[in-house]
């Protein structure tokens, strides 16, 4: 006002014009003293030499300055102020110099202990065409700036949120559809805006009663839950799970609807085929050959009728709160379980088959064979137990060890018992993995993902078990010198080739680093083909089997006319100890309870009988924790020509 005053003054001539503008400037300070009064905003003038001049804050003391206004009369801004708001007061200045008539920006300064954020606008005083300073209004726009971040977060949250959200009026008018919305049903926001939920989302009829019971929990301020069956664009049916709000005004009245919706299709069609495969799989539970059981902790939650057949004991009897599976157990079966858990304790593994000792409800001893897995059982954590009468089998093999430690001769007469019976089971287990085999096949379509797991498993056990019959009818053979042997010139590439490719998805499934290396031409060796190929067979086996991460590899050369092969793995290795016997049938590092690994420990005896019955050396090297190497060497080959 001081410029304006005094060129006013200037203009002045009379006493009465005089009066008059003096008049005038006092009402006109007035209301303009009355007009600052009212406003929240601080108030400086700054002079053309940056000295404050002026320096008004509110009386609402809604908005402290940063420091007292006494504090900033009569001094450089350029003193007073924080170096970064300097900086930023300068350069509007500058801009005001240039021509700008108003600038604004944003500072932040600490005042009692927090951080305020600040708009100021400067706006350039002028005397004629001469600049005398600059006027500014601060706003402290901290808590505007709050709840703009807020509304940005809502927003973000909204637009990438994985669910649906939805605000219709009243009248359940859609007023925003965020994205997720959109690719669910197909509808963009522009088609759903102004329609209604039903409108849009035809799905399954619902009674009049029920469109009223949900509007009533809304109309009352309540939040409803539930489930709807709609329809999308495309014509196609969908489940969702929905939780409608109602939004109040301060006066609590009803304004909106916020719906917050996920698609649980897969969820609902999900439970549909689980409810239906638990049918089926009750079903062939009930009629199973063999004793199945759901154990959690110590207590059964289920067991089938073989279960009671084998057991004499009623589903009643063992699922009751107070029965204990121990109930059942002899005093050699808790051990068993005892050094399982013990086992486990101590971060062994543990295998899921094992033998025990049990009593039935009559009193009668009885062995059991149990495969178990892991299963969720109604929401709870617990263990699927399959069981098999082996008493015969385990009686059997008492007798066989009793008759073996009378005899003076125990190693030749457990193999030619071995020899016997293992004619005696391949017959009919050959007819059980046949029609095991059948059965899944013609029953393919209708097996559940466990169900197939249940003949997998069974067929698996059979194969291992035909496996293992063949390597003791060999064993027997090669130690009677009834083992057939007939060397000729064959392919090693091709033979070599022909193993690796057959263990090659047993490594992939490992997501081991299987590899073979071959030289450009073809290596010829002279041996019975058979031989070499089993003896293969059973090195990729065991590289595969005992390496659990890391890489197999597998090298064919041949050193002048000397064919080699080299294969190497990173698995578990030998210690010294164990590789000094690894020869000898029947041996494994691992036996016992905390058996690690399957099989009756004939392989790498059998290899090397089967490489020195065609004069081929096989060595060993081995360190523990860190990996094997096996080299094969073969007799040198005779050059033609």
């Amino acid at each position: 006002l001081i410029p304006a005053i005094h060129h006013t003054r200037q203009a002045v001539r009379t006493r009465k014009e005089r009066f008059r503008l003096i008049q005038f400037l006092r009402e006109s300070e007035e209301r303009y003293r009355s007009t600052v009064e009212s406003l929240h905003d601080m108030i400086f003038y700054v002079d053309e030499k940056g000295i404050f001049r002026d320096f008004f804050v509110p009386p609402s003391q809604e908005l402290k300055p940063y420091l007292p206004p006494e504090e900033f009369l009569g001094k450089s801004y350029r003193k007073v102020l924080p170096p970064h708001l300097v900086k930023q007061i300068t350069a509007a200045v500058d801009q005001i110099r240039q021509g700008s008539r108003t600038v604004e920006f944003r500072y932040s300064l600490e005042v009692d202990k927090k951080t305020h954020w600040y708009r100021a606008t400067l706006t350039g005083r002028y005397d004629g065409d001469r600049f005398r300073g600059v006027t500014g209004v601060v706003k402290d726009i901290t808590e505007q700036l709050a709840v703009e971040e807020q509304n940005r977060i809502l927003s973000q949250g909204f637009q990438q949120s994985p669910v649906m959200v939805v605000v219709t009026d009243r009248r359940w008018r859609v007023e925003y559809c965020n994205p997720r919305f959109t690719e669910v049903t197909g509808y963009s926001q522009d088609e759903a805006l102004g329609k209604t939920m039903l409108e849009l989302l035809e799905g399954d009829p619902m009674a009049p009663e029920e469109v009223e019971k949900i509007e009533a929990v809304i109309r009352h301020g309540q939040t409803w839950e539930g489930r709807f069956h709609n329809r999308r664009k495309d014509g196609s049916m969908y489940w969702e799970r929905a939780i409608l709000s109602p939004i109040l005004d301060a006066n609590d009245k009803l304004m909106h609807i916020l719906h917050l919706k996920q698609d649980i299709t897969d969820q609902v069609e999900t439970q549909e085929r689980l409810e239906r495969n638990e049918q089926r799989f009750r079903a062939v539970v009930e009629h199973s050959n063999d004793g199945m059981y759901v154990l959690k902790g110590q207590r059964f939650l289920f067991v089938n009728r073989r279960f009671e057949e084998m057991t004499g004991y009623r589903s009643a009897d063992v699922t009751r709160k107070d029965f204990r599976y121990e109930d059942m157990l002899t005093e050699a079966g808790k051990e068993v379980f005892r050094q399982r858990r013990e086992a486990f304790r101590q971060g062994k593994t543990v295998s899921d088959r094992f033998t025990f000792q049990s009593r039935t409800k009559d009193g009668d001893i009885k062995y059991f064979e149990a495969s178990i897995s892991r299963l969720n059982w109604d929401g709870v954590a617990a263990t699927l137990g399959m069981l098999r009468d082996v008493t015969d089998m385990v009686v059997m093999q008492q007798e066989l060890e009793e008759a073996l430690k009378l005899a003076q001769q125990g190693e030749e007469i457990k193999r030619l018992f071995l020899a016997n019976m293992s004619h005696e089971i391949r017959t009919p287990l050959n007819a059980i993995i046949g029609f095991t085999d059948l059965l899944q096949q013609t029953l393919h379509d209708r097996l559940s993902a466990e169900e197939q797991t249940f003949f997998n498993e069974v067929l698996k056990s059979g194969n291992r078990l035909i496996h293992t019959v063949h390597e003791i009818l060999d064993m027997s053979q090669i130690e009677a010198g009834s083992f057939p042997v007939h060397p000729e010139p064959f392919n090693l590439t091709e033979t070599l080739k022909g193993v690796f490719l057959a263990n090659e998805a047993a490594a992939r499934s490992k997501q081991l680093e299987f590899t073979l290396s071959l030289p450009e031409e073809d290596v010829m060796a002279t041996a019975d083909p058979m031989c070499v190929q089993r003896a293969l067979e059973n090195l990729m086996d065991n590289a595969i089997k005992y390496t659990t991460e890391g890489r197999v590899t597998v090298t064919l050369g041949a050193k002048g006319n000397t064919p080699e092969i080299v294969i190497e793995d990173t698995g578990i290795g030998m210690s010294e100890e164990y590789l000094a016997r690894a020869f000898e049938p029947f041996s494994q590092e691992s036996e016992g309870y905390t058996k690690k690994f399957q099989g009756v420990g004939l392989g790498l005896s059998l290899t090397k009988k089967y490489l020195e019955l065609n004069s081929i050396d096989l060595a060993i090297t081995s360190r523990k924790g860190v990996g094997t190497m096996v080299k094969i060497t073969f007799p040198p080959e005779k050059k033609t020509g």
